[in-house]
C-alpha cells in the first residue's frame, strides 16, 4: 500500500512517511480507507487510551 506523503497519523498527527507506518482497518470495514499510524507507539497509546484491549483477548477462555 501506497502512502500519500502528507498523511498523519491519526493519534499523534506527525507525518507518517517520516517514521515506520502502520495501516489498521477495521472488521467489518468501517471505511474503505485504514487508519494510518506513525508506529507501534502511537497504535498502543490509541488502544490503551480507548479501552479496546478491556474484554476481548484478556476475557479469552480455550474453553
Amino acid at each position: 500500500m501506497t502512502v500519500d506523503p502528507e498523511q498523519s497519523c491519526v493519534f499523534c498527527g506527525t507525518r507518517v512517511i517520516d517514521h515506520d507506518p502502520i495501516s489498521v482497518r477495521s472488521h467489518p470495514p468501517a471505511t474503505d480507507e485504514p487508519a494510518f499510524y506513525c508506529n507501534y507507539a502511537c497504535l498502543s497509546a490509541r488502544i490503551e487510551e480507548q479501552g479496546l484491549h478491556l474484554g476481548d483477548a484478556c476475557a479469552w477462555n480455550p474453553e
